[in-house]
């Protein structure tokens, strides 16, 4: 087994694949190295690939440097980056730069495609996966959006409950274990 399908096999996409399945999506992609400081991809960029991060970390970065960059996240080992683009076939959104010695796998969406067509389990599981992952962020975004949310007059007849934010508990993946049941 290479180094790109034991690193694979250690995030939990891998976890859902066999060794066999790994190693089909590993030969399927291209292994890179990303340098400290250098972009996997910038925002307005064209995007036919997604990648699975292996190793290292990655800022991701809203905005130009000319009129103001803010990082927004940070992508590690074992997380997708750049599917939401890939599968809308739209341009990237957010820039991606390296914050230590990366490797990431460059799953192109044509090889995924074809893995589809074929119906190869690696595939089916890697969709599944980009699912998960597309659903928790939106989830955590809901979240987001619904605690700045202003909170709407109550009616003068109707009684309201009142829920503090303490007891709004956050979105992780123990909670969305409901979608591992429905997509394991």
């Amino acid at each position: 087994m290479n180094d790109a399908v034991q690193r694979l096999m250690q995030t939990s996409l891998g976890n859902t694949l066999s060794a066999a399945e790994a190693s089909e999506l590993a030969q399927s992609a291209t292994g890179r190295s990303i340098a400290r400081g250098n972009y996997l991809f910038r925002a307005g960029e064209s995007s036919d690939a997604f990648f699975v991060i292996l190793q290292g970390a990655f800022d991701v970065v809203l905005g130009q440097a000319a009129t103001g960059e803010a990082v927004v996240a940070t992508l590690g080992a074992g997380q997708l980056a750049g599917e939401l683009e890939a599968m809308t076939r739209s341009l990237r959104v957010a820039s991606l730069v390296a914050t230590e010695e990366a490797t990431v796998l460059d799953i192109p969406l044509g090889q995924m495609q074809t893995m589809l067509a074929d119906n190869r389990a690696a595939a089916n599981k890697l969709v599944q996966h980009i699912a998960k992952t597309l659903a928790r962020r939106l989830a955590a975004v809901n979240q987001m959006i619904l605690a700045r949310a202003p909170k709407p007059e109550p009616a003068i007849d109707e009684p309201v409950e009142q829920v503090s934010e303490a007891d709004v508990m956050p979105i992780d993946d123990e909670d969305l274990g409901v979608l591992d049941k429905l997509w394991g």
